[in-house]
């Protein structure tokens, strides 16, 4: 499996982040960001090739003139299947959902990010689990869990992000 986030990105690019309004009439995204204290955020996740090859994305958006628009900070994902793994192991779209979710907040939380975020997910299922996982887990309810690696992971970041993250479920390919 390999992430690939905006941080690790742009230090292989050589990009650095702007943060004020430098000869340009558009302002900096981090300037929109800080001055609102919330980011909106969308995500996707995917399986391809029969459940040996997933991928994932999340990137924030901004709404102008009531439409939503590409801001830039974001990242994907991949995450692939070798054929000698037990017949058991596959990849489905609930566990790519929840990369996306686990990356942005890893992601956002060591830009340093304190602001509230709106996540948008087609995935009800990631959303449900989400919200049942912050009121506690029983063991009954542990043990038919997928994906705990990924889930265990998330349950940390809750902890770190308390309430600041509000997860919104949206049509299919918004």
């Amino acid at each position: 499996m390999w992430l690939y986030s905006l941080k690790e990105w742009m230090e292989y690019r050589n990009i650095t982040i702007k943060t004020n309004r430098q000869n340009t009439e558009e302002p900096a995204i981090m300037d929109i960001c800080t001055r609102k204290k919330e980011i909106i955020i969308v995500s996707d996740g995917s399986v391809k090739e029969s459940q040996i090859r997933g991928t994932w994305a999340w990137s924030t958006v901004r709404r102008i003139l009531g439409k939503l628009k590409l801001n830039g900070i974001g990242a994907v994902g991949c995450e692939n299947i070798t054929r000698d793994k037990l017949d058991t192991t596959e990849i489905y779209s609930y566990r790519m959902e929840a990369m996306a979710l686990l990356d942005g907040m890893t992601v956002l939380s060591k830009l340093g990010w304190e602001g509230t975020i709106q996540w948008h997910t087609d995935s009800k299922a990631v959303i449900d689990t989400y919200k049942k996982h912050r009121r506690g887990v029983k063991a009954s309810t542990w043990t038919k869990q997928r994906d705990k690696g990924v889930w265990e992971a998330i349950m940390k970041k809750q902890k770190e992000w308390g309430n600041r993250i509000k997860l919104h479920h949206v049509e299919n390919h918004m």
